[in-house]
């Protein structure tokens, strides 16, 4: 039987889909202000601007889709999202206050001895 998931695990992976949904409401921000340059000036500039809005609405699509995979990735209790929940706890560092305090908190949590595993480990039977 598989032991329930970490109070911490759960924290760290809601965590990580808040910042998904930040980063999402962000891209849709973006695309609505490239839908107002247009609509108030659709010269040479406007198309400068919008190059640059969708630029910026792909990274943080981008953003979010990273944060949303490894949430999942930790809520499921995967391997593979514990170095990824860690690279992007160690980015969050210079993000002061929020970031900072989150960032550490994570790493802290996940770089303890007693919670280095994220997903239960089951041990093969033995044959008699």
């Amino acid at each position: 039987m598989q032991s329930p998931r970490p109070t911490g695990l759960t924290a760290i992976a809601f965590w990580h889909f808040f910042v998904a949904a930040v980063f999402a409401f962000l891209v849709l921000l973006t695309l609505i202000l490239i839908c107002v340059v247009w609509i108030e000036n659709a010269g040479s500039e406007a198309m400068i601007a919008s190059f640059f809005f969708m630029l910026g609405a792909f990274v943080f699509a981008s953003i979010a889709a990273i944060f949303a995979v490894v949430g999942m990735g930790l809520s499921r209790g995967k391997d593979w999202a514990r170095p990824g929940a860690l690279v992007l706890a160690a980015l969050q560092l210079p993000l002061f206050p929020i970031g900072t305090a989150a960032g550490g908190l994570t790493l802290f949590y996940l770089l303890r001895k007693d919670r280095c595993v994220s997903a239960p480990r089951f041990e093969a039977p033995v044959a008699a």
